[in-house]
This record gives structure tokens, sequence and C-alpha cells, in this order.
């Protein structure tokens, strides 16, 4: 398969043997130290619900101003996240065109062992693909696609180098009319009664240049090194406000603890039982996951997410809403004036 202008440009990888990568044993960091995260107000609370049914034009404002607040419950949801940036390599077999000159073949050497590439990601914890010339696996060989001759058959005209005539649409006859309504049937003034013309894309020739070998009838062919980046990520959100996990995902929280490194340590020191047990959990389980890539850096964050529960009560109706994360978005699933002039909102 030809790899021309279907990706990047490829270049001989570097000969290096990377010693920086030592799988160390996991060692226990000092005590762990976490932030905190802030409350809202009532005022606050019930501007944020004015400006959340600001967005809907049939949503009735008077609720959201005149609604009687009962209770204002404000807690933190826990957002961990982990990341594992991990790299993986295979190799394929790589076809470009044969200009001319040499090519660096098995003569000048052994091929290197895939892992004893150097490459570096352009950034860490974000995706990427790649792909190297391994060195020393080039050879030239005639092109498989054209066998050597340069040119494939026209797929315009399928080798005739005639096309069907768009003007008369294949029949070599057009009908017209006189002044006085009589039909007439003429030879077509542009395929001359033919009904086909000369194929504009090949000329006439019905053939044109082999699109692998881009008309040197050789190819040269080598081992490519395939690299993927790949930023796994896992997650748990304790929440319990009865709020929705997917909200706490979407929005910003105040990050209490974080830490990067090659092999991240769990989080075991958090006074909530239920995240230190989730860290292991999704540590360990990235360690057997991830297994057949190689680890290169680990990252695990917790952000507390604040989520404030508002109770009220609207002409005799009650019911809550939740005001959640930095952005201090609204969840309002019962809002009571949900609709005007007789549309519904979903």
């Amino acid at each position: 398969m030809s790899t021309e202008d279907k990706g990047p440009t490829l270049e001989t990888a570097p000969v290096i043997i990377d010693e920086s990568f030592v799988d160390t044993e996991l060692i226990e960091p000092e005590r762990m130290e976490f932030g905190s995260s802030a409350n809202i107000t009532r005022v606050e609370a019930r501007h944020a619900l004015i400006e959340y049914v600001g967005q809907f034009c049939c949503y009735g404002k008077s609720a959201a101003k005149e609604l009687m607040i009962l209770k204002v419950v404000p807690s933190n949801a826990m957002h961990y996240t982990l990341e594992t940036f991990c790299e993986g390599r295979f190799t394929t077999r790589g076809e470009i065109p044969h200009r001319g000159g040499a090519v660096d073949g098995a003569v000048n050497g052994r091929s290197p062992d895939p892992w004893s590439i150097r490459v570096n990601a352009s950034e860490e914890f974000v995706d990427e693909a790649k792909a190297l010339r391994i060195p020393h696996t080039s050879e030239i060989k005639i092109c498989s696609d054209c066998r050597g001759t340069r040119t494939q058959p026209c797929y315009t005209c399928s080798g005739s180098g005639h096309e069907r005539c768009d003007s008369c649409g294949g029949s070599g006859q057009n009908v017209t009319e006189d002044s006085d309504g009589n039909r007439m049937t003429r030879n077509c003034s542009n395929c001359g009664g033919k009904g086909e013309c000369r194929c504009g894309y090949c000329n006439g020739s019905g053939t044109r240049q082999c699109s692998d070998c881009e008309g040197y009838g050789k190819v040269e062919v080598f081992d490519q090194l395939n690299i993927r980046y790949k930023n796994h990520i896992a997650d748990y959100v304790l929440e319990g406000a009865n709020l929705p996990s997917v909200l706490v995902r979407s929005v910003e929280g105040v990050e209490i603890f974080s830490q990067t490194d090659r092999k991240v340590w769990p989080i075991t020191q958090f006074p909530v039982a239920e995240i230190n047990q989730h860290s292991v959990e999704l540590v360990n389980r990235a360690r057997k996951e991830h297994s057949m890539e190689r680890q290169l850096q680990q990252k695990q964050s917790l952000c507390a997410v604040p989520v404030t529960r508002i109770d009220y009560e609207f002409r005799g109706f009650t019911s809550s809403f939740w005001v959640y994360g930095l952005q201090r978005k609204v969840y309002a699933p019962d809002y009571p004036q949900q609709k005007c002039c007789g549309c519904n909102i979903l």
C-alpha cells in the first residue's frame, strides 16, 4: 500500500538507544495536602436561576423572581481524574515512489529494534500519531500497480480514450425546430454524429500516469514504524446532592490536589474513604489495561465542584434546583414555568 500523499512526510528515524525510561519501583509520597471550595448565597443562587431561565424564550421568568427560597444546602461533588499517557508501537510495510538514487538498505547495517528508536511526543497527555521510516530496511521494487509500465488505464474512459458526448447523450443526433415549428434531426455538432468525444482526462490516450509510482515505474518499500500516543482517561464522581454525574463532569471545580509523575501513587489520605478507594482501583486498573503500551506519564487530580441544592416554593408548588460548578450552571428539571404561548419545553 502506498503511503505517498496519504499521511505525514516520512523521515528516517535516528538510531538512538533510549535508556532514559527506567521502570522504577513506586515510592509512597509524603503526606498529601488538600484544599477546599466555597459556598453560594441565596442572592447568588436566585441570580443564577434568572440567568438560566433567560436562555429559554418559552420559560416564564416570574417564577425565578418570585419563588420563595426555603433552604440552601451547599456541598461539594468530588471529581477524581486519572490520566495515563502511553506510547504504543507497531510496524507496517511502507511504500513511496522511487525517484532515483540510492536507498538505505540492509547493506548499510542491521535495522534497529522498534523500541530502540528514540521518538518524543510533541505534547504530553495529547493523542498523537507518528510514522517513521526504519533505517536500513529500504529496497527498490517494480511498481506492482502498473508493473513497471508507468501508466494505468484511464478510469474516466476505462482505457478507450473516448467518452459519451454530453451534448447529444451519445445518440450522435440533435433535435431542433425550424421557424415553422417543424422538428429537424441533425448530426451533433459537438461529436460530429459519432456519439462520443475524446476523453478530456487522458486526452484520448486511454492511459494515465500511475498514481502509486508517479510514473517512475519503481517504488521504494521499507519497514515503517508507527507510533501512537494515547492519553487514557478514567474518572470517578462522588456526589451526594442528586445531581447527575455527567453534569459534574461538564463543569470546572476547585483543584484541591494534583500530581504528575511517571507513575503516580494512588490517593490514600483524603478524608473521604470513597475517593481513596476509587483512586486505588483506577490506578491499579490502568497498570493492567495498558500493559501492552509503554507508560510515559501519569497525572491525577481531585477537584471539588461546588454543588448547591436550593429548595423553593412557588404558588403551592415545592421543588428544588441546583447551582453547580465554578461557572454556576443551573439544573432545574422541575422549573414551574416551562411553557408559554402553547409551546412546551422538553
